[in-house]
């Protein structure tokens, strides 16, 4: 991340940030639309091509950050921030460990249009520079997400922890635990695409 790049909070208050930031979810998603465990999480709109988590804005903080000169942000990350503890991990039966009740947040999703494996690198600095910090000054101190198989040991080299997983409708989910009072030891890379008019889509390395 360049010294120019501006990194911000969305204003979910805001119907154009928020419709921008929903059609990027969508770009990054809407292949999977028909996977029965992602509709147990997210809410797609395909008429008006629009998708969100089913965890209220009130209880997210979606980082945002876009290259100098960008119109609009390209790049995100969403968080749960619930008081009362509730993940959109409790739809798989997951739930955090017990001492991190009071100090536990949730990574919902990541999107980025960075080529590979520059989208990983950027996750690690986000969460160093911008992400971890600014969830410490609100007093948390672990990060939970949930991920498929193929995105745990690109979670573990970040530093994460996994602490359970389970099998549903023949696929597995798996809960990761991240400590947010130390840097991420280093990028890992993951799947990317590219959409048919030559346009990077956006890419997801947290799901």
């Amino acid at each position: 991340m360049t010294p120019t790049d501006v990194r911000s909070i969305l204003d979910h208050h805001d119907p154009a940030q928020v419709e921008h930031y929903e059609r990027t979810f969508y770009t990054a998603y809407a292949g999977l639309a028909d996977n029965r465990l992602v509709r147990l999480i997210w809410d797609f709109d395909h008429d008006r091509r629009l998708l969100r988590t089913r965890v209220p804005y009130r209880d997210q903080i979606i980082y945002q950050w876009a290259a100098a000169g960008a119109a609009m942000p390209g790049c995100y990350l969403a968080v749960n921030i619930d008081p009362r503890g509730r993940f959109q991990s409790a739809r798989f039966g997951f739930a955090p460990e017990p001492l991190d009740l009071d100090h536990c947040c949730e990574l919902l999703n990541l999107m980025t249009p960075a080529p590979l494996p520059e989208a990983a690198g950027l996750f690690r600095r986000l969460l160093d520079e911008f992400v971890a910090p600014d969830l410490r000054s609100r007093g948390f101190a672990v990060a939970y997400a949930t991920c498929t198989r193929r995105l745990v040991q690109p979670y573990l080299r970040l530093g994460a922890r996994r602490v359970h997983h389970v099998s549903l409708h023949g696929e597995e989910r798996h809960l990761i635990r991240l400590s947010l009072d130390r840097p991420a030891p280093g990028p890992q890379t993951s799947s990317s695409s590219t959409r048919p008019d030559g346009v990077p889509a956006a890419r997801h390395i947290m799901r």
